[in-house]
């Protein structure tokens, strides 16, 4: 497993797309970092959300959603209106 600072992350995916512009090239990764959900930096329809559903999983973009160019979405996130986030009801259950 590789753990990278948030704001190195961030400028690895900025860099990419920089040089990236004049080509079709594609990068697709899997992360936790929120704060790459910035549409500033991408599209709505570059980001994905995967939500767990019993068995499997469930795919889905943030382009399904109404949001403004102008929103924050690391906070809406962050405050489950897109889902995709876990939900611990009790801490207790928990075997540490």
């Amino acid at each position: 497993m590789i753990s990278l600072h948030s704001k190195l992350t961030y400028g690895i995916v900025e860099l990419f797309l920089e040089l990236s512009k004049n080509n079709e090239s594609q990068l697709i990764a899997t992360t936790h970092e929120s704060l790459l959900l910035d549409l500033n930096l991408l599209r709505r329809d570059e980001i994905w959300f995967v939500e767990k559903e019993q068995n499997s999983s469930k795919l889905f973009s943030l382009d399904e959603f109404k949001v403004r160019n102008d929103k924050i979405v690391k906070k809406d996130y962050l405050l489950g209106r897109y889902g995709a986030i876990p939900i611990f009801k009790n801490f207790k259950n928990f075997n540490f």
